[in-house]
Order: structure tokens, then sequence, then C-alpha cells
């Protein structure tokens, strides 16, 4: 059965608490209720509590005091501050020691509701993370104790229960991170395809709304929890029609007619997957494929493959896919090269001395070192440094890289030799 949360209101208004509890009352929580300070405090250490309601104008200690007193026992419990209006100051004192959110009186009851249910859903994922730490905490104090030999095959045993425990408490951690995320920023979409004419169901998002937790070198963002990459080629699941978001629909008729004659072909590349389940890596690294597929039948830049084939390298990174993205990375060297010869503009932000740095970075990370080497030297040169100090500054820091990498490469080649 599952556990109830529990929560005392505190408020000195006997009226204020049939209204807490009538909207309250469809949540099925345990609710304790206290209109003193005092009372509060007998409640808080006698009980065991998930959350805290507490007005800061009490009649007896102040709501502040009695917060500095939970805080003395207990600074994880959230707390949730209700003041009265243009109490700003005594808002930013409590804060000192710690609260969830704050409510102004009167309350507005679906306000109040959904800051009760927020508080609580994010201190479960707390205790889930806090958990998984305290189990690798223990397999680490664990590894560290001498063991005699008649409880070695025990202590084996746990430690091995002990890690399954910590990883799927990760595992459930990231899921329901991402089910936040999923959403709050990527929401579902009805399309319907100009190839075929069907209708399907896609996802959408809002990019500027991912939290990026690093920029890498070539310029891939790392998303927390869930990567755009996955999204950003929508896919017809009957006739595999594919394309990035802003120029999926908009596509010539001559073209649409070429596209229609590669069916059998796309239909040989997907093999058993169904593009009407939840994308996942596989799926999201086969939708840049198909895409490249059908874009060979419009008129696009060698700029833009470029681009498409570098998400799919960052994609196929993301997911460890070693040799997929070297073959991605190769295919971006190719176009992108094609597109600095001809001169041709790459869009966005990326200007042309940034380009000649991103094709040293790649050469580089597929192991041409040489190769790297003589495009940074080339940013290095060029005359319009001066204007982009930030590729200058790029440049110099992977030159250098690639100068100790090539000096292990020669130290290790002289120790095979």
């Amino acid at each position: 059965m599952k556990k109830k949360s529990r929560i005392l209101i505190v408020d000195d208004v006997k009226t204020a608490h049939l209204m807490y509890k009538k909207a309250l009352e469809s949540e099925k929580y345990d609710i304790f209720d206290a209109e003193r300070g005092k009372e509060a405090l007998s409640l808080f250490y006698t009980e065991e509590l998930d959350l805290i309601v507490l007005d800061i104008n009490l009649p007896d200690i102040t709501g502040i005091e009695v917060l500095k007193k939970i805080r003395e026992k207990n600074k994880e419990i959230p707390v949730i501050i209700l003041t009265a209006y243009g109490m700003k100051e005594r808002v930013m004192k409590a804060a000192k020691y710690g609260i969830s959110y704050y409510l102004v009186k009167p309350v507005d009851l679906n306000l109040f509701r959904k800051r009760i249910s927020e508080t609580l859903k994010e201190e479960k994922e707390s205790e889930i993370s806090k958990l998984a730490n305290k189990s690798e905490k223990l397999l680490e104090d664990l590894i560290k104790v001498e063991i005699d030999d008649d409880l070695k095959e025990n202590v084996k045993k746990l430690k091995y229960e002990i890690k399954g425990l910590a990883q799927k408490l990760i595992v459930i951690e990231r899921n329901k991170k991402q089910k936040n995320v999923m959403e709050k920023i990527i929401w579902k979409k009805d399309v319907i395809c100009p190839a075929c004419l069907t209708t399907f169901t896609t996802y959408n998002y809002k990019s500027k709304s991912l939290p990026i937790i690093k920029k890498e070198a070539d310029f891939h963002e790392i998303y927390d929890v869930i990567s755009p990459l996955m999204f950003d080629i929508w896919v017809c699941p009957e006739c595999l029609y594919a394309a990035k978001r802003e120029n999926f629909i908009k596509i010539e008729r001559e073209e649409l007619e070429k596209i229609a004659k590669d069916k059998i072909k796309r239909k040989k590349m997907v093999k058993d997957k169904d593009f009407r389940k939840k994308r996942d890596y596989e799926l999201g690294i086969l939708s840049y494929r198909l895409a490249v597929t059908c874009y060979k039948h419009r008129k696009f830049t060698n700029g833009f493959f470029g681009s498409i084939y570098l998400k799919a390298a960052w994609l196929a990174r993301e997911n460890e896919m070693i040799e997929e993205e070297k073959e991605f990375l190769e295919s971006v060297i190719y176009y992108y090269e094609k597109a600095l010869s001809n001169g041709e503009k790459i869009g966005g932000q990326l200007t042309e001395l940034g380009l000649i740095y991103l094709l040293g970075e790649i050469y580089r990370r597929i192991g041409k070192l040489d190769k790297a080497a003589k495009y940074f030297m080339r940013v290095k040169s060029d005359e319009n440094i001066i204007k982009e100090k930030a590729i200058m500054r790029m440049a110099d820091e992977q030159l250098e890289i690639v100068k100790e990498e090539k000096k292990l490469r020669n130290e290790n080649s002289s120790k095979r030799g």
C-alpha cells in the first residue's frame, strides 16, 4: 500500500485550516494542524513529517523562530512559508534557513495544492538520489574493510547486491528526470506527411528551455537528462520520408516524386524498426540516416549536409557508439571541406574561421593529428583572427592537445618498436 505524505500546516486562523484541508482532500494526505508555534514544534518533534507549511505571523513565537528550531534538528525537510502581502523582508530572513516556496495570503488554493504536490515530488526525487549515494558510500566502505575468510563469500554477495541497488536507483532517478523534462519541454505534435499524406504523431521541443551541462570543443552541447538531437528529425512511420523539423513540410513537388521512388530503399535501411514507438538513440541515429537519403533529392548545400552529419556524430557520441561517430565525422569532413573550397556560408553562428577551426577539431577526434594541426595553424595565421579571439583561443588550446597526443603516440610507437 502506498504511503501517505504527512503534512503539518501551521496557521493561527482556524477557518484557514478548513480551507487548506478542503483544497487537499482529494490528494489523500495525512494532515496535522497547529495554531501556535510551540504546538507546531511539539508535533514536529513527535511526528514523522514529509512537509511543513508555516505561517510567519504566529501569536506566541514567530514563524522564523519556529523555522530556526526546525533547522537545528532537520536541515532537509521542505518548508513552505505563508506570509501577508508586503512582508518580503521576513520572507528573505526565512529563506536564510532554507525554504522551498513562499505563498502570499490570502492563498490561492489551486496554487497551494500545486506547490504542495511539486514540493513533495521534488523531495521524493532527492531522497532517491541520496539513497543511491549512500549505497555507493557503503560499497566503498566495504571494499576498505578486511574480512575473515569465512565471511568473504557473504560480503562479496552483499557488495554485488548493493552495487545493483545503487545502479537501479540511479536509473529510476534519471527516468523520472527525463519524464519531467518530456512533460515540460517536449510535447507531441500531429503532422501530415507531404510525401504520402499520412497523419502521424511526432515530437516538438523548446531547445532554449533545455539545461546545458557543458559545450565540447567541436561545439557539441551536452544537455541534462535528454538530448534534443533525438527529436530533431521528423520521420513518417509509413513512407519513412525524413527531414528536419523546420523544412519537413516545405518541399518541392519534383523532390517529393524522387523521394517516393526511394521508399523501398528506406524500408530496407529501417528493417523491423518502428518509428511509431518511443524515440531512443538507435532510432535517433537512424532518423539522421533516413534524412540524408531524402535530402540527396533536395536542393541543399554541402554545408547543410555537413551539419546534418555532425549532429548524427554528436548523437552517436552521446550513446558511446564509437564506430558510428567516426563514420559520421568523416562525412562531416567531406562536406565541410567542399563547402570551404567553394566559399559557401554554413549558416548559423559558424563563420569561415570557425569552420576552419572545426575541421581541425574533427580531424583531431578521428586521430588524423597532422591534418588537425594544419587547420589549427591556419586559424592562428588568418588575418581576421583579431576579430575572433574566442576561436583563436580554442585553436591554441586544441593545438596543444594535438602536440601532447602526437608525443604520446610517438612514445607508444617507440615502446612497441
